[in-house]
């Protein structure tokens, strides 16, 4: 499957590349847009989800958890090397549906190849290793020590 990563550039908008991909035989679109305010991926997003629903192709946002609510996207992209706030900010915009949104995820990951199929199960439970490891430490960091007087 042929996946690319859409960011407006000088020559392209993000609707454009979008446009361009599917009509090239892309199978999955991630939708990355930083710094982007939400209406300005509200708008670039309202072009590119009927585009990818008529097609067939898996539209994913990078870094935005609320977008993918909102857009009823296939899920969210985080990087491989996201840092604990990225991670903590998924969880966070996730909400009360995070268990949810990471089943629908490795759902939607229906590769045939086993090689691909490994890296994306390996890249999930990293992530969900890594929100279990994080919420512990903040759990231990709420402990404080009784107070001394000193």
């Amino acid at each position: 499957m042929i996946q690319i990563r859409i960011a407006p550039n000088e020559r392209y908008s993000a609707s454009e590349i979008g446009q361009m991909a599917v009509e090239g035989g892309c199978g999955w679109i991630v939708l990355s847009l930083p710094g982007a305010e939400p209406g300005e991926w509200r708008d670039i997003a309202t072009d590119l989800v009927p585009l990818c629903r008529e097609a067939g192709v898996i539209m994913t946002v990078e870094d935005n958890v609320a977008a993918v609510r909102e857009l009823e996207a296939h899920g969210v992209y985080l990087h491989i090397g996201a840092n604990a706030a990225a991670v903590r900010r998924y969880v966070k915009d996730a909400g009360p549906l995070y268990e949810r949104l990471n089943r629908l995820t490795r759902a939607d990951a229906t590769t045939q190849n086993r090689r691909k199929a490994l890296v994306f199960k390996t890249a999930m439970d990293e992530m969900e290793e890594r929100v279990r490891a994080l919420k512990e430490q903040e759990d231990f960091n709420a402990i404080r020590p009784d107070l001394n007087g000193n």
